[in-house]
């Protein structure tokens, strides 16, 4: 029931190109769900980026939601731990796919208690990486998290991914990137 406001502004800035992509990262809380006649929304935005003039296509290759029912409800993500880490199974890409893109990412989105590291494998290949956040809070499935995977650690078919944190830890919205494995996307 509000209007807009404009945060800024720049005119005439003489761009030798037509096109480009901007990023902004929105976080938001659905205060309607706590009760209680607190009906406002906060949004957030942060980490505002612009790609451009040439924008490349990545390609994702996701792992299919869990879809098991919960006390919750719907289940669509997985709970994994370092002793039992989730085994998971992304859709396919070719051997043109992987020859294609110039990275890969690990991507997910993860919660309930801090995690500081977590252990992954694509294919038998082994890595850990560092988790980018303050482990020193826990969340709701509110972070995402994108670890690098080396092309060599990729095959042609599905990508077989072993997924675990150094504690108890919720996964969802699991795939793999292959960055500008797409190609170029022209004007037309």
């Amino acid at each position: 029931s509000t209007t807009l406001k404009l945060l800024a502004r720049s005119a005439n800035m003489n761009l030798s190109f037509t096109r480009g992509l901007v990023w902004i990262e929105d976080s938001h809380y659905n205060a309607n769900k706590a009760g209680g006649g607190h009906g406002n929304h906060t949004f957030a935005w942060d980490n505002v980026a612009f790609d451009g003039p040439v924008i490349a296509r990545d390609l994702s290759f996701d792992v299919l939601d869990h879809l098991t029912p919960s006390a919750a409800g719907l289940n669509l993500g997985w709970i994994t731990f370092l002793q039992s880490p989730v085994q998971l199974s992304t859709l396919p890409m070719t051997a043109d796919n992987i020859a294609a893109a110039q990275g890969a990412l690990l991507m997910f989105n993860y919660s309930y208690v801090p995690v500081s590291t977590f252990s992954y494998s694509i294919n038998g290949h082994a890595f850990s990486a560092p988790v980018p956040f303050n482990p020193g809070t826990a969340w709701v499935m509110g972070r995402s998290v994108a670890l690098p995977v080396p092309l060599t650690a990729l095959v042609p078919g599905a990508q077989q991914i072993t997924l675990a944190g150094d504690t108890a830890t919720a996964v969802a919205n699991v795939n793999i990137v292959l960055v500008a494995a797409g190609g170029v996307v022209l004007p037309p």
